[in-house]
């Protein structure tokens, strides 16, 4: 599965491994365009980050946990006008 996908209460995050050879030329554009084509409208992500790496616990499994509080940190803090 190469979309790893953090839930937040109204939006889907995906996050996608960057270090995959086969995704080293997407571009997140390119990524909800074809979530536009293959998904229902609501279901499309207003956004997607590509890592490095994902968290993980000791045995392997992505800790959506870690990755929901990423997204919930982003989302509270004020922006900056320059």
């Amino acid at each position: 599965r190469i979309q790893k996908e953090a839930v937040n209460s109204d939006r889907i995050q995906p996050f996608l491994p960057a270090a995959l050879e086969a995704l080293k030329d997407l571009t997140k554009e390119q990524v909800i365009a074809h979530c536009y084509k293959q998904l229902t409208r609501y279901k499309v992500p207003k956004d997607v980050e590509f890592r490095d790496d994902l968290p993980k616990s000791n045995v392997g499994k992505i800790l959506h946990r870690v990755l929901r509080e990423e997204i919930a940190g982003k989302q509270s803090e004020p922006e900056q006008t320059a």
